[in-house]
């Protein structure tokens, strides 16, 4: 039988820390007895009223229209000889790429075909629909004062690999993780040599 989901279970997770942070803070003013006139219930209510939310949503870029409604402005590329590219519609906006070879008549066919069917073409995610984009994008949420960094890589040296390679081999034993086939179609992530013979 599956098990109902309680209404905290789904309250996002910055949302209830935030309130389990206040609380503990309220319960620790009760203890000491400078609250002691109201219930630890009411405090904490008053004290969520009062407090100010950080709203997570500031700072967003409102949501793309789709390209059909208004055109999305996209960086188009050098292409090479025997390609160009064709517009959809005018002011250089829904680009296609064609070939070169084509005469004139059958270009003007082929963008006629592509404008009556241009629903079909998505230039952006948020033409895609029934999929949330979210799915295929995703935003780290930062404070103010910190800026994101990329490290660099490291390489561990022969006492350190030991140790790596002695957990993998537990994780592997309890199943945590499992082997699959060293296929292109499975593996996404391949170990290929370097110049120094190293992987």
């Amino acid at each position: 039988m599956r098990k109902s989901q309680s209404s905290w279970e789904t309250l996002p997770k910055h949302i209830m820390n935030s309130y389990w942070h206040w609380t503990r803070k309220i319960d620790n003013k009760v203890r000491r007895g400078k609250n002691s006139q109201v219930s630890s219930t009411s405090a904490r209510t008053k004290a969520l009223k009062n407090q100010k939310f950080k709203d997570f949503r500031q700072g967003q870029k409102p949501k793309p229209k789709p390209s059909l409604d208004e055109a999305p402005q996209l960086d188009l590329k050098t292409l090479p000889s025997n390609l160009k590219h064709a517009f959809l519609k005018p002011h250089t906006s829904l680009p296609v790429i064609t070939f070169t070879t084509l005469t004139r008549l059958m270009e003007d066919r082929l963008i006629r075909v592509l404008r009556n069917n241009k629903e079909a073409f998505r230039w952006t995610i948020h033409n895609i629909k029934s999929i949330n984009p979210t799915i295929c994008t995703h935003r780290i949420y930062m404070e103010d004062e910190y800026e994101p960094r990329a490290l660099p890589q490291y390489r561990l040296n022969l006492n350190m690999k030991e140790v790596v390679k002695g957990e993998v081999l537990k994780l592997l034993d309890v199943g945590i993780i499992y082997l699959i086939s060293n296929s292109k179609w499975v593996s996404l992530v391949h170990c290929v040599p370097k110049k120094g013979g190293t992987k």
